[in-house]
């Protein structure tokens, strides 16, 4: 039997207190490892006793094999809607289904709607689903409630339900304690911001240099070496590059992006998880939906203004295991010099972030 975490169970009768007292949107904001799929999956299963059909929504198949397996472990009978996907059975009361397969099929009926990765539901797909289901009561899932582009997650959720910060999940033993090591910190001062973010090909150039690559092996070597690592490069050919320096130094390392062919890209996850080899670098696709426990490295290579990213590359390394009491953090995009330590506590709000016009003022 599952036992619930007490944050949990708090989390749990916090949602359904807001919607007892009105809220049809509520969002659950929850770090890393705090169990974000376990708290909806206890409100699926009262909710399917009672009779109720709910219908959970990811954007990643790895997020909705995850959810799968986490409602199997629970004895929650469902079926998913994703594209070519053997286990779709339309007559379950709980339904899982990726949000892109959601634009072009019929969509289930739902008294209760999930999104994880909530930070993303103010996306047009997310907002159709907002409109579609606006009869529904809906609940977001997230460790991280802001976007780059500066728009609030209040244009949806009415309540936000903070389950339990990081510091306490480590203090709890539910999360490793990071050692951050920031020997790097390029020079982003005149680069171009584009969508809340640092422009794709500057930050590219900038990092994807011989002596930032090198570097990256060097203190890897003396800080890490043998740790199984996750690298988050600036672009694909600067992933591919780290690659190159590490096999070059005698370290197996292998590259992932999102044009990897899906047969070799679970392969070569699938060697990496079985320990085949030690440093496995992507661009743009580990953020969300990887889960390796044994992971107990994360080198930090792609600058951005995104706290969510960070916070999230970060967080690839924290969950605990068998032999491991730490993660190594080897900071090369400045990230801790401009987020802060990730352990930090931080305010989250629903409010969106204030433009600045032309003079630097907030409107």
């Amino acid at each position: 039997m599952i036992k619930d975490r007490d944050y949990q169970i708090n989390a749990i009768q916090g949602v359904r207190n807001a919607i007892f007292n009105g809220s049809k949107r509520v969002l659950v904001q929850a770090s890393t490892g705090a169990g974000k799929t376990h708290i909806a999956a206890r409100i699926i299963e009262s909710a399917v006793n009672k009779g109720k059909r709910v219908l959970f929504v990811a954007h990643r198949k790895e997020i909705i094999g995850q959810s799968s397996v986490k409602l199997d472990s629970m004895d929650i009978e469902h079926g998913i809607i994703m594209a070519d996907h053997p286990r779709y059975k339309p007559t379950e009361l709980v339904q899982v289904a990726s949000v892109q397969t959601l634009r072009v099929r019929h969509k289930p009926k739902a008294d209760i709607v999930f999104f994880d990765e909530a930070h993303l539901s103010v996306s047009k797909s997310f907002l159709d689903l907002v409109e579609h289901y606006k009869e529904s009561i809906i609940i977001g899932l997230t460790a991280t409630p802001v976007r780059t582009d500066g728009r609030g997650l209040g244009e949806i959720y009415q309540h936000m339900t903070q389950v339990v910060p990081m510091r306490d999940l480590i203090d709890l033993g539910f999360l490793v304690q990071p050692r951050v090591f920031a020997p790097f910190i390029p020079n982003l001062g005149n680069f171009k911001v584009v969508r809340g973010d640092y422009d794709a090909t500057q930050v590219a150039a900038e990092m994807d240099k011989s002596s930032i690559t090198g570097d990256i092996v060097k203190h890897w070597k003396q800080h890490a070496n043998n740790r199984s690592t996750i690298c988050f490069a600036s672009s694909v050919a600067h992933s591919q590059h780290i690659v190159d320096e590490f096999n070059a130094s005698g370290i197996t390392a292998k590259h992932l992006d999102a044009k990897t062919p899906a047969h070799l890209r679970d392969k070569i996850i699938q060697d990496f998880k079985a320990g085949k080899f030690n440093v496995l670098s992507n661009m743009g696709i580990m953020i969300e939906g990887f889960d390796h426990p044994a992971t107990s490295c994360v080198i930090l290579a792609r600058p951005t203004q995104s706290v969510t990213i960070y916070l999230q590359a970060v967080g690839r390394g924290m969950r605990p295991a068998n032999g491991k009491d730490d993660v190594i953090i080897l900071d090369h995009a400045g990230l801790t010099h401009s987020h802060g330590f990730v352990t930090d506590e931080r305010e989250w709000s629903l409010d969106g972030r204030k433009k600045k016009s032309k003079k630097g003022e907030s409107d």
